[in-house]
C-alpha cells in the first residue's frame, strides 16, 4: 500500500486533513474481528524520526496491561541505537495505520517481534544511506553509534542531523534497498542494550497518579451523557415503559423508545441530569426461564455421549482397548463453570456523528473491528469511522468487542453532538460475553510400572473464537469449522500409544467469546487432575511420573519439570495424611504448553484449616520457558498475574444463572482472589535462546490443576469441579 509523504503527514498528526486506508464496507457480510498476521510492508507505516532526533512509535499492538508496547518500543530502540526514553510510543488511529491483527493470543512478542524490528532497522540503514550522502563517503564506512552515526575519520552525524523541518519516513523504495536487512535485536551473539534488559514504560507515572486518560476519563466540548436500558437478563423482550416524570428533570435531552426494537434510551446535559432520569423511567421486562442448570445439561459430556453427538475428533489412535491384565482404570468427570473477565475498567465509548463522519474515543482490543461494526451500523465506508484508541484497563479477552461505541453513535446520530456512554459494574456482568462452562469425561489405564497404556478424554463447551458470530450465520461456520478455541489445549503432552480424544461445541444462549486462555485452562484442569490420580493410584510421585510419560518430542517442557522439581525437592517427601488432622498441608503439580509454544509447569502448597473450614494456598512455584525475553521483570509480572488468576479460577469464580439473569453481577456475588488470599510465589524463567513465545496466558492454565492436586495431597479428598470449596472435603 503506497501512500504520498503529504497523505501520510497528515494522518500522524502534521495537518488536520485525514487519510483512506479502507474501503467500502458494503459486504452484506457482517463485521468480523481482524485477523490477519502482520506483514513486513505494514512496518511503512509505524516510524517516523522527528526533527530532533526522537522516534515516533506508531505499535500495532493495544496496550492493556500486559506491557507489550514495552518491549517491542525496547525492540525499536535495539534496531536503531537509541535510548529507550527517545521512543514515543503512541496508539495510532485507524486511519493512520493499515489495520493491524486484534491483540489477543499472547501474540504481542511473538508475531510482532520481527515485523516491528525489520521496520525499524529499514529506518537506521535508510538513514545510514542519508548520512552517507552528506557526508560524502560509502554507506559501508558509516558505523553505528548512540542516536546516529560515527564516521572513519571519527566525526559523528546525528539523527537529529538527518532531518529537517518535517519528520522523516520510510518509502517503499527503502525497503526494496535494503532487502536483507540486518536485525540486531534477532542476534543473540550481539551485545543487546536493551533487549534482556528491564524497561519500565513511560506512562507508569501518569498510571498511579490517575492522569492516565482512560474512555471513562475522556472529554470534549459540548459532550453529552447516554444511557441504554440494556436487558436485565438473556432473552428479555420490553414490556412496557413508564416514563413517569422525567419531564421535570432539567436537562434530559432526548428519550428514545422503539420497545419493537427493544430500545429505550436517554441523552442528557450532565452526569446527574442522566442519573435521575434513569431512576425515573421503569421499563418492565418480559424475562426468560434459563437457568444454571438448564444451561448445564445441554453440555453434559454424559448426555452429549449418550446422543452420540461429539462432532470433533482430534485424536483416534486406538489400536486395543483390551486393558493389559496388570492395568489399572480410572474413570472421572470434570468440569469448570461460566466465567467472566471482570477486569476492573468497565467500558465506555465517546463518539460524534457529524456529515456523514464517525469518531470514537474508546478502548478496545480490536479498534478495526469496532470500526467496521460502526460502519456497517451506519451504512457507511470504512474511511467515514476514525476510531482514536484509548489504553485499555484490562482486557483478558472481554475487550475486543466495544458496544458502548455502537450506543454512543447512535445517539450522537440522534442529537447531532458527541455523547458519552459509560457501562456501568453490572452491565459489564450482564451484558458482556462469557468463559462457557466445560464437561469432561476421561478414561485411563496405568500399568504398575506407571506407563499409560490407553486415554480416551470426551468434553464439551461451547465456541469460543466462533463464539460472537451473529446467529444468521454461525449454523454455517459450526457446519464446517470446529472451534479450536474451545479445543486448545486439549491434546496432552505424554507418550499413549492408545488414545481418542473428542469434543463437541455447542451453542447456548448465553453469549461466549474469548477469554483469558480460551480451553486452555479448563482442558488442562481435566488432564492434569487425571494424570495426579493415575499417578497416585500407582504410588509413583506426581513429578516423576509426569516425567516417566512425557512424549520425547516435549524437550523444553521436560526441563522445565525437571527445574520445578528442584524447586520443590523439599516438598516431593511429602505424603498423603492417613486421617484428617486439624490443619493439614500438601502440594500438588501440573503442567502444559500453551498453544504448543510455551511449556509451563507449576507446584502449589495449599493449607486445610477444619477449625476455620477454610482452604489457603500458601505458595505457587513455577517454571517457564517462553523463548528469548525481551523485559525480565514485564515477563516476570505477566506470570504473577497468571498465577494469581489460576488460583481466583480455582478457588473463587463461578457466574450462574437466574431466569436469564446474572446472579453474580457485582464483585460482592463474583468473587476473585482478595490481596490477603495471594500466595506467596517463587517464579524461575528458563534462559533461552529460542525464538520468543507468549507469556501473556501461558501461565493460568495449569494453576487450578495443580491446586485441585495439592487438595487431594492433604486431605485425600479429589475435587474435580470448579471451583474448590471446603464443602467439597466433606
Amino acid at each position: 500500500m503506497s501512500l504520498s509523504r503529504r497523505r501520510f503527514l497528515n494522518a500522524t498528526g502534521w495537518s488536520t486533513v485525514g487519510i483512506t486506508f479502507l474501503s467500502s464496507c458494503s459486504s452484506i457480510l457482517p463485521a468480523l474481528p481482524s485477523t490477519s498476521d502482520p506483514v513486513a510492508e505494514n512496518a511503512l507505516y509505524w516510524f517516523q524520526l522527528l526533527p530532533l532526533g526522537k522516534v515516533k512509535f506508531f505499535c500495532p499492538r493495544i496496550e492493556m496491561g500486559q506491557g507489550v508496547t514495552i518491549g517491542l518500543s525496547q525492540i525499536v530502540a535495539e534496531e536503531l541505537n537509541v535510548d529507550f526514553t527517545d521512543v514515543e510510543c503512541l496508539t495510532a488511529s485507524t486511519d493512520q495505520v493499515p489495520p493491524f491483527k486484534m491483540t489477543v493470543g499472547s501474540e504481542g512478542i511473538n508475531k510482532f517481534w520481527q515485523p516491528v524490528a525489520y521496520g525499524a532497522a529499514h529506518m537506521r540503514e535508510a538513514l545510514r544511506g542519508r548520512a552517507s550522502n552528506i557526508a560524502g563517503v560509502e554507506a559501508e564506512t558509516v558505523n553505528d553509534d548512540n542516536n546516529g552515526f560515527k564516521l572513519s575519520d571519527g566525526d559523528k552525524i546525528f539523527y537529529r542531523d538527518l532531518v529537517s523541518d518535517e519528520p522523516f519516513f520510510l518509502k517503499d523504495t527503502d525497503m526494496e534497498e535494503n532487502q536483507n536487512v540486518e536485525l540486531y535485536s534477532l542476534q543473540n551473539s550481539r551485545k543487546h542494550h536493551h533487549v534482556g534488559h528491564n524497561r519500565i514504560s513511560s506512562t507508569m507515572k501518569s498510571i498511579v497518579t490517575g492522569a492516565e486518560i482512560y474512555a471513562r476519563d475522556f472529554k470534549i466540548p459540548d459532550m453529552l451523557f447516554g444511557h441504554f436500558f440494556r436487558p436485565p437478563a438473556l432473552g428479555a423482550n420490553i414490556k412496557k415503559i413508564n416514563l413517569n416524570n422525567i419531564e421535570n428533570i432539567e436537562g434530559v435531552i432526548r428519550v428514545e423508545k422503539q420497545i419493537e426494537k427493544n430500545v429505550v434510551a436517554i441523552v442528557a446535559k450532565d452526569p446527574i441530569s442522566l442519573r435521575l432520569a434513569v431512576k425515573e423511567i421503569n421499563v418492565i421486562w418480559q424475562l426468560s426461564r434459563i437457568n444454571t442448570t438448564e444451561l448445564l445439561e445441554r453440555i453434559d459430556v454424559n448426555k452429549v455421549i449418550k446422543n452420540n453427538d461429539l462432532e470433533h475428533i482430534l485424536v483416534n489412535k486406538i489400536d486395543n482397548k483390551e486393558f493389559a491384565r496388570n492395568s489399572k482404570v480410572i474413570k472421572s468427570s470434570y468440569s469448570t463453570p461460566y466465567m467472566a473477565h471482570a477486569s476492573m475498567e468497565t467500558r465506555a465509548a465517546t463518539a460524534w456523528v457529524r456529515q456523514g463522519k464517525v469518531e470514537i474515543w474508546c478502548g478496545s482490543q480490536d479498534p478495526f473491528f469496532v470500526q467496521n461494526r460502526v460502519a456497517k451500523l451506519f451504512g457507511n465506508d470504512l474511511q467515514d469511522v476514525v476510531v482514536h484508541s484509548l489504553r485499555v484497563g484490562g482486557g483478558f479477552g472481554g475487550r475486543v468487542l466495544c458496544q458502548p461505541a455502537e450506543e454512543a453513535a447512535l445517539l450522537s446520530k440522534l442529537v447531532g453532538k458527541p455523547v458519552k456512554v459509560e457501562w456501568q459494574r453490572e452491565d459489564e456482568f450482564q451484558n458482556n460475553y462469557f468463559q462457557p462452562p466445560y464437561s469432561h469425561l476421561i478414561e485411563a489405564s496405568v500399568r504398575s510400572d506407571g506407563s499409560i497404556d490407553y486415554w480416551q478424554h470426551d468434553f464439551a463447551s461451547s465456541p469460543i473464537i466462533t463464539g460472537p458470530i451473529p446467529k444468521s450465520i454461525a449454523w454455517v461456520v459450526d457446519s464446517f469449522k470446529a472451534d479450536e478455541g474451545t479445543a486448545r489445549g486439549s491434546l496432552n503432552p505424554y507418550n499413549i500409544t492408545n488414545q481418542r480424544v473428542r469434543y463437541s461445541d455447542i451453542r447456548t444462549e448465553v453469549p461466549i467469546g474469548a477469554w483469558r486462555g480460551l480451553g486452555s485452562a479448563p482442558n488442562c484442569f481435566a488432564i492434569e487432575s487425571m494424570m495426579d490420580e493415575l499417578a497416585h493410584k500407582v504410588e509413583i510421585d506426581p513429578l516423576d511420573f509426569r516425567l516417566q510419560n512425557l512424549s520425547s518430542d516435549h524437550v523444553r517442557l521436560k526441563n522445565v519439570l525437571i527445574t520445578l522439581g528442584k524447586m520443590i525437592s523439599g516438598l516431593q517427601k511429602t505424603h498423603l495424611p492417613e486421617k484428617a488432622i486439624e490443619r493439614d498441608h500438601g502440594y500438588g503439580v501440573a503442567c502444559s504448553i500453551y498453544k504448543n509454544q510455551t511449556p509451563v509447569a507449576v507446584a502449589a502448597e495449599v493449607d486445610i484449616d477444619h477449625s476455620e473450614q477454610t482452604i489457603f494456598i500458601r505458595k505457587i512455584n513455577c517454571v517457564q520457558d517462553c523463548g528469548t525475553i525481551i523485559n525480565p521483570q514485564q515477563v516476570e509480572s505477566q506470570i504473577m498475574g497468571n498465577l494469581v488468576w489460576g488460583c481466583s479460577m480455582a478457588m473463587k469464580e463461578r457466574i450462574t444463572f437466574e431466569e436469564g439473569r446474572v446472579v453474580e453481577n457485582n464483585f460482592d456475588g463474583y468473587q476473585i482472589l482478595r490481596h490477603d488470599e495471594c500466595p506467596e510465589m517463587s517464579i524461575e524463567m528458563i534462559k533461552s535462546k529460542q525464538p520468543a513465545t507468549g507469556v501473556g496466558e501461558a501461565a493460568l492454565a495449569p494453576v487450578a490443576a495443580a491446586v485441585a492436586n495439592a487438595v487431594f495431597n492433604a486431605t485425600g479428598k479429589r475435587v474435580r469441579n470448579l471451583p474448590i470449596t471446603y464443602d467439597d472435603l466433606l
